[in-house]
């Protein structure tokens, strides 16, 4: 008993130090919180009010839903290891790992990057009230060619009409994170083993 004990905890200890980001080509898995996040290539150029539409069954973007600000500086958090606790905005000097984020969550500066920089740029689920209107924030990172200025990830600053559609801005889309088919087996099958070993010796 005590070594099947010590089986399902190595299990769970071998797990826990693979957790990763991960990426799947158009979604990017953070195993640290369990999500999946959509490349936004996927919906830029689309509307909020068009993509809210699309998260049912058999919708464009079923089972996703949009990401708030604070699952979003949790994935920052996750790939960079920076505490963003509490900040909406923050910048750093020649981060080479924000470079990578935006080529994982997908750049989207269409134009823009040529002139110097590369960026994800999206809308969260957060909402600003204007008056009697309701808007988006947005959120970006940027990577900036020149390794002399800061790279920068600004979140919850920015707003965006609900209607209005940018071939420079996307949606941060989520969803919870379906565990990869062959870690799945290889979990299960360890553990048939190790209960198949425990009770031969009973």
């Amino acid at each position: 008993m005590k070594n099947l004990l010590a089986g399902l905890l190595l299990l769970v200890f071998v797990s826990s130090a693979n957790a990763a980001i991960i990426d799947n080509g158009i979604y990017t898995t953070d195993s640290t919180s369990g999500l999946d996040w959509l490349d936004l290539t996927e919906t830029t150029n689309k509307s909020y009010n068009y993509v809210s539409t699309q998260f049912g069954i058999a919708g464009e973007f079923e089972g996703y839903r949009y990401a708030t600000g604070l699952e979003l500086n949790g994935m920052i958090e996750n790939y960079t290891g920076i505490d963003l606790t509490g900040i909406i905005a923050t910048s750093w000097s020649n981060d080479a790992n924000i470079g990578g984020l935006v080529n994982l969550l997908g750049d989207n500066s269409t134009t823009t990057g040529g002139g110097g920089w590369f960026y994800s740029r999206g809308m969260t689920a957060d909402t600003y009230n204007s008056g009697s209107e309701t808007r988006q924030v947005f959120a970006v990172l940027i990577d900036y060619v020149d390794i002399l200025r800061n790279d920068y990830t600004s979140s919850g600053t920015g707003i965006n009409f609900r209607d209005e559609m940018s071939s420079n801005m996307g949606s941060f889309l989520i969803r919870e994170s379906v565990p990869e088919t062959s870690s799945f087996y290889l979990f299960t099958i360890s553990l048939l083993g190790l209960f198949g070993a425990a009770r031969r010796k009973v």
